[in-house]
């Protein structure tokens, strides 16, 4: 009789652990996937560009053009804003 307790806790303890690790093991797999589909930074800022400007490094045609590129791609990579809270319902109910 106390062979079979020991036996089940056993098993369920293992049960535990595997469940645990099973979880953990997706979590992990979800986050990874996750970050494997986020698209890449672009390499240069508004503000780098500026620099590079001032430096003369830049004409302002290729400053104007590539600015508008970052800026087309940050707003292309923020995800739209998200509704907070609830819809407000007008008087009545309805």
């Amino acid at each position: 009789m106390k062979a079979s307790k020991a036996v089940y806790m056993l098993l369920l303890i293992c049960m535990f652990f595997g469940f645990a690790a099973f979880v953990f093991t997706m979590r992990t797999l979800r986050w990874h996937a996750k970050q494997s589909q986020l698209p890449p930074q672009p390499v240069f800022q508004v503000a780098d560009l500026r620099a590079m400007q001032k430096a003369g490094t830049l004409t302002a045609e290729e400053f104007e053009r590539l600015s508008a590129a970052i800026l087309r791609t940050e707003n292309a990579l923020s995800p739209p804003p998200r509704q907070r809270g609830f819809d407000v319902l007008p008087p009545g109910g309805k």
